[in-house]
Formats: structure tokens, sequence, C-alpha cells
């Protein structure tokens, strides 16, 4: 770590810090030597103010702001320091400093010149950024440039790995839904959702930080094509949706397309995810909220697969395109109970092409999330496999397997067999 340290007497009554970093990580440190208050406060580390949120978002732009006691403000004088941080990247910091003394609270802003990076309006010390015309503007300082989505219809967007695309939302008074979609054709892209006075860093865009409370978790990590996230009675405001192409797993630039719908105070719509899969589906409105009716031969959540009734012994098969489902639906009761007394055998044979997965859920469609058994999720797993269902984990009920076509990590057509039958061992 290298440091830099600057002291000085502030000679008025609030003081504005600010630093632009070229290359290199900066921790913006301000240490008060006189009983004061500010923005950050940490009680092990008496008087010391931390550009906390620009460090751990690596922003190109830093602020702090503190407010002088009046009564000491000429008495000793106050510690900057900069602190060239080594433990993400080694690199010269290249900096600008600012130290200004204002009577109100100011804006952040990349520019010495003009608040709120020339982009924006400055409220109180809070920037309202520019949303007008094909160029918007967003985060805390104005300095990320952004596109708006309308209501209703999708953009498509590309990403290289490790990288952010930004998208603002303006979301009318007495709105009751905000329904944002991602479809996902490549890459391992997230989708967040967030107002802008919500999240890690009030006022700025969505960041890794907020993936637990703004992001759409189970699409992602249960692998799918279609992400979304819904909000019940938004604020009204601007919301920003981010969309991160996580490099961690899949090492390939992303491609996606975003929509985001909202209700108005004129027609108050409720919207479903992906409105169904039509025909395959409709929207219904309940009290607890929408949610989809799928036609016959159907099902899913989203009624996004084809649904089959089927019987013990029967051979099935079948051709799934990628990030395509189909479900099959086996009945146990009385009548068959001496072919699954004893256990069944679950045959499951593919190509060598595509990437299966088979899961099960008793009484209900089973999910990557939401399931009872996963027999296979491996791309690895090609050929014919057996598995077998001990007779003391059934009893009668609907038993529903999921037959999944993952599109991650190979985009090719799968075919399978799939038989359940009497286990005769």
């Amino acid at each position: 770590m290298h440091q830099s340290d600057w002291s000085w007497s502030p000679p008025n009554s609030l003081v504005d810090f600010e630093g632009e970093r070229g290359t290199g990580s900066l921790a913006l440190v301000f240490q008060l030597l006189v009983p004061m208050y500010g923005c950050l406060h940490f009680p092990l580390m008496d008087f010391m103010y931390l550009g906390i949120a620009g460090y751990r978002l690596l922003r190109p732009y830093h602020h702090v702001m503190a407010a002088v006691n009046e009564t000491n403000q000429n008495s000793d004088p106050w510690h900057i320091t900069i602190s060239n941080v080594d433990i993400w990247m080694m690199h010269p910091l290249e900096y600008s400093l600012r130290v200004s003394c204002v009577e109100e609270p100011p804006c952040p802003s990349m520019s010495f010149t003009e608040e709120c990076s020339g982009h924006g309006q400055c409220n109180a010390g809070t920037c309202e950024c520019d949303l007008a015309g094909p160029n918007s503007w967003g985060d805390v300082s104005c300095s990320a440039l952004i596109k708006r989505l309308e209501n209703g219809i999708a953009v498509p967007g590309t990403e290289p790995q490790g990288s952010w695309s930004y998208y603002a939302v303006q979301v009318p008074e007495d709105s009751n839904m905000l329904l944002v979609e991602m479809e996902r054709m490549r890459g391992d892209p997230v989708l967040f959702v967030k107002h802008q006075d919500e999240g890690f860093a009030s006022g700025g865009l969505p960041a890794v930080l907020d993936y637990d409370d703004f992001a759409d978790q189970d699409s992602f990590r249960s692998r799918l094509n279609f992400h979304y996230i819904s909000v019940q009675a938004p604020k009204p405001g601007i919301y920003y949706v981010g969309v991160y192409n996580n490099d961690v797993y899949i090492k390939e630039a992303a491609s996606f397309r975003v929509k985001a719908r909202w209700s108005t105070s004129s027609s108050l719509e409720s919207f479903c995810p992906a409105d169904c899969n039509p025909p395959q589906g409709k929207c219904t409105s309940f009290v607890s909220g929408p949610a989809c009716t799928c036609e016959p031969g159907f099902g899913g959540d989203l009624c996004e697969g084809i649904s089959e009734s089927a019987v013990l012994g029967a051979d099935y098969q079948s051709k799934l395109q990628p990030a395509k489902w189909v479900y099959y639906r086996i009945t146990l009761d009385e009548d068959n109970f001496m072919q699954w007394k004893d256990g069944l055998v679950v045959e499951f044979n593919t190509n060598n092409q595509g990437h299966p997965v088979l899961i099960l859920k008793r009484d209900s469609y089973p999910s990557m999330l939401d399931n009872d058994y996963i027999f296979t999720s491996s791309q690895m797993l090609q050929g014919l496999k057996r598995f077998k269902l001990e007779g003391s984990d059934l009893s009668e009920g609907e038993y529903v397997f999921g037959v999944f076509n993952m599109d991650y990590y190979r985009h090719e057509d799968m075919d399978f067999d799939f038989k359940v039958s009497h286990d005769e061992t």
C-alpha cells in the first residue's frame, strides 16, 4: 500500500473533498482530529471518514462530505490520506483531488466545473440525472451513460465478460406492478432491479453487492434462459436495471434482450412473466396476484414445458431444443400397486448431445430449485443410465418427471428415451 498525506485547516463550515481515479484502486480517508460528524463513521476508528462506497464499487469518483464543528474549525488541521490499495489490483495511481468549502451540500460530479458531471440537476446534495433523449445518464454523479427502457419495448444488449449494461425505468405514480424480463441467448448474465434510493449505494447503479436483495438469483442459479424480477406496488420514480455478465463459470460474451413493463393509473394491468408462453398458457388475475393458467398438454410455473401423462413400463422418446422442458406425469395408485410396491427403475438414455437434466417432484411440477430428486444435471452423463426409486420412498399420488435441455454449456438439440418400470431385481 502506498499513501500520501496532506494537512489542511478549513476556513468554513462545510468541507467537500473530491478525488478522481485513473488506474489503480483508490481509498480516500479523512482523519478528523476534532469531534464532528459525517456521512460515514466507524466506532473503532474514531474521527475517521472513509469513502467506502467508491472504494468497494471501484468507482472512478469518490466523494466524502463532513460538517465542521464551528467552534473548532480553525484550530487543529485536518488530515487527508489517499491510499493506493494493492489488494484487488496493483497499478500506479493517478488522481486529481479537490477540497472545497461550501454553505450548501454539494452534489457529486466527475467534473470540477459542472455539478452532476454536466448531466443532471443538483437538488440538496443529490443529483437528478437527465433521462430525456437517446442518451440518458445515471449513478450518484450522473456519470454513467445508460439506456432508458420504454414500457413494453424489448431492447437487445451485448456485454463482455465481467461487465455491466445499465438501464433506467421511470415508474409513474399509482402503478401497481413493475415487471422486468431478460431473455438470455449467450453468456452468464445476472439481472438486477432496484429503485435508485435502494441498495448498497443510495442513488447508485446496481452492483454485485446488491446481489442478495435485488438480483434474480433463482433463474441465474437454475441456468435458465428466461430471467425476471417482479415488483408489486413499486415506488414511483427511477428504477435502475443492471445486467452483469458473470465470468466465474462461463467465459463468453453475453447477448440478451431486456424488457420492462409497468401498469399505469389508467390501466392498472397485471402481468405474468413471459406472458405464460402463449399459446401454452394465459395470465389470470387472482386475489394473491397474477399467475399462469396452462392449457391442456402444457405445464410448469410459466407453462414453459410440454406435459404428458405417462404409464409405468412404457417407452417415451423425444427431441428437446436448447432451454426447453418436457414433463411426464405418472400416477401411482392401488390399481398399479403391485408394479411399484418394491420400487421403480428410471431409465434415461441420451444421444451425447445437449445438456440433459432429469428431476422429479411429487404432486407438482419440478424446477431446478424445487424438486424431490435430481437424477442428473451433468452434461457429462450421456448414454443409458438407470436410477432406482426405493419402494419405501413411494406412496400413492402423482409423480412428475421433468426433462430439461440446459443451454449454458452446450447449445444443441437433445434426443432421449425415457421409461419408468417395475424393479425386478
